[in-house]
């Protein structure tokens, strides 16, 4: 089952893509900001398996977009956000 493409998730999976983020990625930045989202919830709601909540789906669309802003202005900048390989 594939998630409609402007529904929440469809949306948030657009922005993903675009941002070359993982979900993973994405859920640990999402928790930075005190966002309760789980790598679970969001795997779901991408394949069509749930919803997300609606209280958290706005909050995580403008973190994207957000995070898009930043993308956008740093290649402006000539600045490479893409980091290959990070250990913790």
């Amino acid at each position: 089952m594939s998630v409609p493409t402007y529904s929440p998730a469809g949306r948030l999976l657009e922005a993903l893509r675009k941002l070359r983020m993982t979900a993973s990625q994405f859920v640990r930045i999402a928790r930075a900001f005190d966002l309760p989202v789980s790598h679970a919830v969001l795997s779901d709601a991408f394949a069509g398996k749930r919803s997300l909540n609606r209280w958290v789906v706005p909050r995580l669309i403008d973190l994207t977009n957000e995070l898009l802003v930043v993308k956008e202005s740093h290649k402006a900048q000539d600045i490479n956000l893409r980091v290959e390989s990070v250990e913790y």
